[in-house]
């Protein structure tokens, strides 16, 4: 037999039923398959067997079942899942007996980790195939890092502010410039011209400092900062420098 399927994933979504949820994909241990259920919320939990769930087909070229002990709600999630070991474990000895069905499952196994290594591939953020860099990502103990991407579309992290480009709107029709300081100092950095509304929609002390450009003043100063959660102000442009409306 061969690996006739190139799934190694099935997703359910709840009715109010406790199964049986089958898929068509083999393995040969129960420990290889793993259930997990998301919650409405999009949270989700590691299933048990045997205390949430039954399972059959182990050896199965047909796949499996699971059976749930709790109906699987409206707007809950069922995703069941094939995990391998990444290993080789068939020994063939030299000038042994040949067993087709041994060499099968040796070779079967490893299309199973192709197609377990290639599910996660699908999952994970990719460039477009014209396209090459490097996005590797900080060290995890750089806490309160946003990920972004700079002007030239390479990846940045800020970890103590940030910057946002403020629109400019004009007469009756003014930008709103929405501003989260809670990870650090927000800089707010105003057009050219036109009419602008920016507000500070947190609660931390950080500030959104809102900062005049091209050499542009904010009520003729170089910047004023908002520290108040909901604080806001509406400037628009004279020409040299931004006035409060």
């Amino acid at each position: 037999m061969t690996v006739s399927t190139s799934l190694n994933k099935a997703t359910f979504n709840g009715s109010g039923s406790t199964g049986p949820f089958t898929f068509n994909f083999r393995f040969y241990m129960n420990t290889e398959i793993s259930v997990l259920l998301y919650a409405v919320d999009g949270s989700s939990s590691l299933l048990i067997e045997g205390t949430d769930y039954t399972l059959s087909g182990v050896g199965s070229y047909g796949g499996g079942a699971v059976n749930l002990t709790v109906a699987l709600a409206v707007g809950q999630q069922l995703v069941i899942m094939r995990l391998v070991d990444l290993l080789q474990s068939t020994e063939i000895r030299n000038l042994g007996t040949f067993f087709p069905e041994i060499h099968e499952d040796a070779f079967d196994r490893m299309v199973m980790m192709i197609q377990q290594i290639s599910e996660m591939a699908e999952r994970a953020i990719k460039l477009p195939s014209s396209q090459s860099g490097n996005f590797e990502l900080p060290a995890q103990a750089l806490n309160n890092t946003l990920v972004g991407f700079d002007i030239n579309g390479n990846l940045t992290f800020k970890t103590a502010s940030y910057s946002v480009v403020v629109t400019g709107g004009a007469g009756i029709a003014p930008t709103v410039t929405y501003a989260d300081a809670s990870v650090g100092t927000v800089i707010a950095n105003l057009p050219i011209s036109g009419e602008v509304i920016i507000i500070k929609t947190d609660a931390s002390s950080n500030p959104v400092t809102v900062t005049g450009t091209g050499g542009k003043t904010v009520l003729r100063q170089t910047s004023i900062d908002l520290t108040v959660q909901d604080e806001s102000i509406h400037l628009v442009m004279n020409g040299t420098n931004w006035y409060r409306i």
